[in-house]
């Protein structure tokens, strides 16, 4: 990271670590989910260990799910108002959804249903993320009644997950269903990939946008 990467900084990147790791078990909590601690901790351990390959220097690095937290709350504590590119990631955000529900078509109702779907998702976001972030990621002031009943069908299903759980057999369940593999998944990757390839002029995704060395742009890392 202190070679490449720029202009992602080291800060930058370690706040990361919770940001894509811990926050999304947290996510699953605020719906009801169990988990052990020792399941928070082994997610640390594994964002944290992300973080090290790419580079982040050890000191910045959570070493527990504690210090991890910590790091996530001092980032939301000093964020900055949302940048110029807001709306525009946004509007990508918007397209890559239509572009994986292009992929299914519903006969019929097929406008309803992918109408029912947006108005599920915007609840979710009011849901998580209150009024301001709600507000300003769906474009509208509220959720519709279909909106405010998603929350409620998530909480419904994470519950039967922890029942699950509880259920002899648990992992071998678990074994079939990753044997299968994650249909969502495979028909996300396969949309985006092709959508990439399309806005790019068919060369699709490099990875290779942070790759110049720290003294081709003359400045620290």
């Amino acid at each position: 990271m202190a070679e490449h990467g720029v202009p992602i900084s080291n800060a930058e990147m370690s706040g990361g670590i919770p940001s894509f790791g811990v926050a999304n078990l947290m996510y699953d909590i605020n719906y009801g989910r169990r988990y052990e601690y020792r399941d928070l901790e082994d997610l640390n351990i594994f964002w944290s260990y992300i973080g090290h390959l790419l580079g982040i220097r050890e000191a910045m690095i959570p070493r527990t799910f504690g210090e991890a937290v910590e790091l996530l709350d001092y980032g939301y504590a000093v964020m900055e108002p949302p940048s110029e590119y807001a709306d525009a990631l946004n509007d990508l955000s918007e397209m890559m959804l239509e572009t994986l529900m292009d992929k299914v078509h519903v006969p019929v109702v097929d406008a309803r249903v992918k109408s029912a779907i947006h108005q599920a998702l915007h609840g979710l976001y009011f849901f998580i993320g209150g009024q301001v972030l709600g507000r300003r990621i769906t474009g509208t002031p509220e959720p519709t009644w279909i909106g405010r009943l998603a929350p409620k069908l998530v909480t419904a299903q994470v519950h039967l997950a922890n029942l699950d759980r509880r259920v002899p057999g648990y992992w071998k369940r678990a074994d079939r269903r990753r044997a299968r593999g994650d249909t969502y998944w495979a028909v996300m990757h396969d949309a985006f990939t092709r959508l990439a390839a399309e806005k790019d002029g068919g060369r699709g995704p490099t990875f290779a946008g942070h790759d110049r060395r720290v003294e081709a742009l003359g400045r620290a890392g």
